[in-house]
């Protein structure tokens, strides 16, 4: 049973977010609500195929979903549907399907972000990485 104090640290620590739109298809649907974490990253930042939210690093106030590939001072390279870290193969946890082609040399405090479905996604291949400070937190959970 959670104390008040529990009740309160959850709903400022928490974020419950209702999914729009097909990006993140077929891990998160349209109209799923999902957990956020905003603690999660307070002390180590995100974590490779983490599912994030962040704030559009072009249209403030826009928040999405994504799911991080690169991470600080990598090189990311996307070609068809194969990720390559430092050009090294890196299988991914989803089938990656009209990936296209990109690639980022990401700085100290940069991220690369992909959607799942990624011929119906936004993501680094359009505005580029993606800064720290623009992830808000981590999907702990979905509440289908």
């Amino acid at each position: 049973m959670f104390s008040l104090w529990h009740r309160v640290l959850d709903a400022i620590c928490v974020k419950w977010v209702r999914v729009k739109g097909h990006s993140m298809h077929p891990t998160l649907k349209d109209g799923d609500w999902v957990r956020v974490d905003r603690r999660a990253y307070r002390k180590c930042g995100p974590r490779r195929f983490d599912i994030v939210l962040l704030e559009h690093p072009r249209r403030a106030g826009l928040f999405e979903l994504k799911r991080v590939v690169g991470l600080p001072c990598e090189r990311v390279a996307l070609a068809s549907e194969e990720l390559t870290i430092d050009g090294v193969h890196v299988e991914q946890p989803i089938d990656a399907s009209g990936s296209g082609r990109s690639q980022w040399e990401l700085g100290a405090d940069e991220h690369a972000v992909l959607g799942d479905n990624r011929s119906r996604s936004t993501d680094s291949r359009d505005f580029g990485a993606v800064h720290r400070r623009s992830i808000v937190g981590r999907v702990k959970s979905t509440g289908k």
